[in-house]
């Protein structure tokens, strides 16, 4: 299988065959066989690991722990982990691991974002001509640039903290309650 993640607006009927995986933060994560490529119209996406698709559930989770309803496709993507049930839900107790994967799954995310971002800003400025551009229009080696000094901070990112950091301060997904979201791409 081929896990992803893509936009919504890239769900259509006509590619039905995406196996709905989960959502984080208006991007949906899907999956493929990948025997069927031939017969796909892929949407623009970010390929990741089957473990850091999954690891969508993890992020944000700094206590360290979560719980689940019973009868629910988290759940299930869980299988076979060890539970401990409280209170009727199902407490699960994040793996170093998963952790990693959670930081992984937040970078691709950024990632995606950022590829959406300056694809359209791209496309703006390459589809403007230059007599109708403003003073203040920015140049596509300035957008360029801008996309490469946030895609090294992205990489650079070494837990879950840091990546939430980042991503509420370049793609507005709030982190805490102590810090305003904003876009700042």
């Amino acid at each position: 299988m081929l896990y992803f993640l893509f936009d919504p607006v890239d769900k259509t009927e006509k590619n039905n065959y995406i196996q709905h995986i989960g959502e984080w933060n208006n991007l949906l994560i899907g999956a493929v066989d990948e025997s069927q490529m031939l017969y796909m119209n892929l949407p623009r996406m970010t390929v990741v690991t089957k473990e850091v698709a999954l690891a969508y559930q993890f992020v944000g989770k700094h206590k360290g722990y979560i719980k689940l309803r019973p009868n629910t496709l988290h759940l299930s993507q869980l299988e076979g982990k060890p539970f401990e049930q409280v209170e009727g839900k199902f407490k699960y107790t994040l793996t170093e691991e998963d952790k990693q994967n959670a930081c992984l799954f937040q970078k691709a995310a950024m990632i995606f974002m950022l590829e959406k971002y300056y694809l359209n800003k791209l496309l703006l400025s390459r589809n403007t001509p230059d007599f109708l551009k403003e003073d203040s229009f920015e140049s596509e080696e300035y957008l360029l640039n801008k996309k490469n000094e946030i895609y090294q901070k992205i990489i650079s990112c070494q837990d879950g903290v840091e990546a939430g950091i980042l991503l509420n301060n370049h793609f507005g997904v709030h982190y805490d309650a102590d810090t305003l979201a904003k876009i700042d791409l």
